[in-house]
């Protein structure tokens, strides 16, 4: 597939297809957990774009863990020999009530699911945050309740997929992406309603 142009509209839409693929998953009713999935819509050097799917089978808990697992899948994508255009995460988190403590220490928290986009546009990261809550069934199984939007909600977390790249490329002397990819690291990061997974 040719490459198109990435504007907020087209990560939206591919954000809400992960959201789709991850609402079709856990409706089975089989999931006790969910495991971290990263999208990745990649671009190759000749313009063509594709799409690869990471299940992140990796320690997902620590931020360090978190970072690294960003960076793991960003050197993947150049090891492909393709630059990330856009990209989505999935992932469970703990919510709380307040933010007297952090949630997973929280005695009344819950569970929701988060799938963020993230791409560069116009020279500046923007993002697509979708969550869902969660609960329990009977027998312990994750059931997730109706994906929403969050509007001005990012995950700063996803930079690390490009830094993941972007080390390799350097390194090597690829660093251009491929023509028509977003500039990559052109402008600090905007202010956003920042979530912690």
């Amino acid at each position: 597939m040719k490459q198109g142009l990435v504007t907020r509209e087209r990560l939206e839409e591919f954000t809400r297809d992960h959201v789709t693929w991850v609402e079709k998953c856990v409706a089975d009713g089989d999931h006790a957990d969910w495991m971290p999935h990263l999208s990745v819509l990649c671009t190759n050097m000749k313009g063509e774009e594709s799409v690869t799917m990471m299940a992140l089978a990796i320690p997902f808990n620590t931020s360090k863990e978190k970072v690294d697992a960003m960076r793991w899948a960003g050197l993947q994508v150049f090891q492909d020999l393709k630059a990330p255009t856009m990209f989505v995460l999935s992932v469970g988190a703990w919510v709380a009530p307040e933010a007297s403590c952090e949630p997973k220490d929280h005695p009344d928290r819950g569970e929701c699911l988060i799938v963020c986009g993230m791409s560069i546009v116009n020279g500046e990261a923007a993002y697509a945050f979708h969550s869902a809550t969660c609960h329990r069934s009977a027998s312990n199984k994750l059931i997730a309740g109706p994906f929403h939007r969050i509007e001005g909600a990012a995950l700063p977390l996803m930079r690390h997929v490009y830094s993941g790249w972007a080390a390799p490329a350097m390194a090597s002397g690829q660093a251009v992406p491929p023509s028509g990819a977003p500039g990559l690291f052109t402008r600090p990061i905007g202010k956003a309603k920042e979530a912690s997974v």
